[in-house]
C-alpha cells in the first residue's frame, strides 16, 4: 500500500519532463488568444502578490476556479 501511494504521489507531483525549447516550440504552435489569456492570468497573480493592502483570503472555490482556467489555457 505504501509503495502504491509513493508511486501515485511521485507521478502526480513530479515536474513535467519537458525542456524550455520544447515549451517554446509548443507556445509557437498555440494561437495568440490562449497566450494572451495565460499572460493576463499571470499578470493578475503578480498584481495580487504585490498588492500593498491586506489581501482577502482565497477560498478553495477561488483556487479551483484558477486551476480550471489555467488548465484550459495550457491546452
Amino acid at each position: 500500500m505504501a509503495r502504491m501511494r509513493h508511486t501515485l504521489t511521485a507521478s502526480l507531483w513530479s515536474p513535467p519532463a519537458t525542456t524550455q525549447a520544447m515549451g517554446t516550440g509548443a507556445n509557437l504552435l498555440r494561437g495568440r488568444a490562449p497566450l494572451l489569456v495565460e499572460n493576463a492570468l499571470l499578470r493578475q497573480q503578480l498584481i495580487d502578490l504585490h498588492r500593498s493592502v491586506k489581501r482577502s483570503a482565497m477560498t478553495p472555490t477561488d483556487r479551483a476556479l484558477l486551476v480550471l482556467l489555467a488548465g484550459r489555457t495550457c491546452v
